[in-house]
């Protein structure tokens, strides 16, 4: 009797103990459970919204085209052009570091190399349409540049290219218009403050003293400062 008495007290602290471990790895399984799906549920929330931006942009493209049904019209032709070059680059982008392997090297190869060795994306074969270098005039090694087959994956790994080694650089694929309306917008920035006025750039808008700048109210000589 005091044996059966003994083993039980033994017992009873290590069931306890298996009950509390087994309630423990419950409850952080789902706490784990919960934050995936917060997660998720952000990252479907950012696709939401810029897909919701995308489709605005379509939309200012069929308003700025179809005059005939709106009454508007673009400004001038170099502008017409510009709005028409910015839709057909919207799905590329420009990959920065990766070295040259000679004329018969693959480049879509060495970008898919760095998608899943730097930035863990996977890209199934439809994803990218095409991939060449580009010479640019002034890169070495030349960037390559690729175009995607959905606006969703080039703007998944342009928001993630801050996770790349120093060597490597994504860029979005501008406009000859869109880089030189950036420079004067980063000159301008740059005498406001030397002037000490308040600075702040949200995405690529300028914001000086609380009030947007805008590249077409920046003068062209601000370049030659």
């Amino acid at each position: 009797m005091f044996r059966q008495v003994s083993l039980a007290t033994l017992v009873r602290p290590l069931l306890f103990l298996a009950v509390l471990f087994v309630a423990m790895v419950l409850y952080l399984s789902e706490r784990q459970n919960a934050i995936d799906r917060q997660v998720d549920s952000i990252i479907k929330s950012v696709e939401a919204m810029q897909e919701s931006q995308q489709r605005l942009l379509d939309e200012q493209l069929q308003l700025s085209l179809d005059t005939n049904k709106t009454g508007l019209s673009i400004s001038s032709h170099d502008n017409q052009i510009d709005v028409l070059e910015q839709y057909t680059k919207k799905y590329n982008l420009m990959f920065f570091g990766l070295a040259e392997e000679g004329a018969d090297e693959d480049p879509e190869k060495l970008v898919r190399q760095l998608l899943v060795s730097k930035m863990e994306i996977d890209l199934k074969d439809k994803d990218i349409e095409y991939c060449e270098r580009h010479e640019d005039g002034k890169s070495n090694p030349k960037p390559i540049l690729v175009k995607f087959q959905r606006w969703k994956d080039k703007t998944r790994i342009f928001y993630k290219r801050k996770v790349l080694p120093a060597q490597f650089e994504i860029k979005e694929d501008l406009t000859i218009k869109q880089i030189h309306d950036n420079a004067k917008l980063e000159a301008y920035a740059k005498l406001a403050q030397k002037e000490n006025k308040t600075i702040k750039w949200n995405g690529k808008t300028l914001f000086v003293n609380g009030k947007e700048v805008r590249a077409a109210d920046v003068p062209n000589s601000i370049l030659e400062k």
